[in-house]
């Protein structure tokens, strides 16, 4: 066998003068410099105890590194930079685009709502929205159409009613004016029984009188009521 060769200890790679990562010092217990980068007193360092058999031997402190020198890492950092604005206007227009959607979709129940009191404060009563949906609005929606319908129905009731009492305005008035013409063209004599249908006929004008009185005050809310016992059977 040839002479035996020995093996030398690991050979170390070669130290780079450009330190790859943060500055970093080693200092002893007594906060002495040792190796390293010299931090000093910065009011961020990072800073590391080493323990030895729960002895202090030594610390190291560290800076972090606040600005980038190398080229590569400074443009890196602007496409990063710019990337992030991209991406964040885009999103942002997106969610302009999809908030402008949503704004339109929700706002068709309103706007039709908006529509069916337009037609109510119009006196359109005969106007439906007939909704198709089964939430709020749609409620509100049906109650809109129940109301213009209740309002259309008592437009034709009062209208019916207002017809019914100028007819029967119009019957007591021509009598009166005939026999008022009567009397003076002398055809009838002014007696006690022309007084009495003059009489009658006045009576009943007056009641209807009263009845318009009476359903005005019940549409401004002034009709008041008394109210008293009384025997149905009788």
């Amino acid at each position: 066998m040839g002479p035996e060769r020995r093996l030398g200890p690991p050979r170390r790679p070669p130290f780079s003068s450009q330190p790859s990562g943060p500055p970093t010092g080693l200092y002893s217990a007594e906060q002495q410099f040792i190796s390293g980068v010299d931090i000093g007193n910065v009011d961020n360092r990072i800073s590391l105890t080493l323990l030895f058999n729960d002895h202090i031997v030594g610390y190291l402190y560290s800076s972090p590194i606040r600005e980038v020198e190398s080229s590569s890492a400074t443009a890196f950092s602007q496409q990063q930079r710019w990337t992030s604005v991209g991406i964040g206007l885009l999103c942002l227009l997106l969610a302009s685009a999809i908030a402008w959607w949503l704004s339109r979709f929700l706002l068709i129940p309103v706007k039709q709502v908006m529509l069916g009191v337009s037609y109510l404060s119009q006196g359109n009563y005969d106007e439906r929205l007939s909704p198709q949906r089964a939430d709020e609005l749609g409620q509100l929606m049906v109650n809109i159409d129940h109301l213009a319908m209740t309002l259309s129905k008592n437009r034709s009731a009062k209208n019916r009613w207002l017809a019914a009492i100028s007819h029967e305005l119009r019957t007591p008035l021509s009598i009166l004016c005939g026999e008022i013409d009567a009397i003076k063209a002398g055809i009838r004599t002014f007696e006690s029984t022309q007084l009495s249908s003059l009489e009658q006929e006045v009576l009943r004008m007056k009641h209807l009188v009263d009845d318009l009185y009476e359903l005005s005050l019940s549409d401004v809310g002034g009709l008041r009521y008394h109210f008293q016992r009384v025997n149905v059977s009788e």
